[in-house]
């Protein structure tokens, strides 16, 4: 039987949350700035709240020892540094220090799949692209991190299906 992931949780998109205090409005953006500049639009100066992506870092003396974080399936998986480094975690989440660090468009797929728990391999972009059935559009909206509400079918044959939002 096929599987269907709507990416529409902070826990698996990386997106940070936002909600006003009163409870009249609420959003998601993929960076902490981003929230905080939609919940003031929406909501003022300081009437709302932000809540980061659920995930649980290890940090020793300021530096990124592991990560845990829920994959598509639901499923909690541990990832050290030496699988995802601390500048890919940053870009994931959106972080601001993610700007500073230059993270090719190849480890940024393989750091979203991964994490995601559907990477199948690849170490350049066309295979990459290949393997997970990425046309070149959709490959640009998912470094990008334009995936906020994305559909996604794997097929029994194991191809992949992308419907990314407009």
């Amino acid at each position: 039987m096929a599987k269907n992931y709507t990416l529409d949780r902070s826990n698996s998109t990386g997106w940070w949350v936002w909600e006003c205090k009163d409870g009249s409005a609420g959003g998601s953006a993929p960076t902490k700035g981003d929230a905080r500049d939609e919940a003031k639009a929406a909501c003022g100066m300081a009437n709302f709240d932000i809540m980061p992506p659920l995930v649980n870092a290890v940090v020793y003396r300021g530096y990124l020892s592991n990560f845990t974080v829920e994959n598509l399936d639901g499923k909690q998986v541990t990832f050290s540094v030496e699988e995802i480094s601390q500048a890919e975690f940053s870009f994931f989440f959106g972080l601001p220090c993610a700007k500073e660090e230059k993270i090719d468009d190849t480890r940024k797929a393989i750091t979203i799949l991964k994490i995601w728990g559907i990477y199948r391999g690849g170490l350049n972009v066309e295979k990459i692209k290949k393997l997970h059935y990425l046309s070149d559009e959709d490959f640009n909206k998912l470094i990008n991190r334009k995936y906020f509400g994305l559909k996604i079918t794997i097929q029994n044959d194991g191809r992949i299906i992308w419907k990314f939002p407009d």
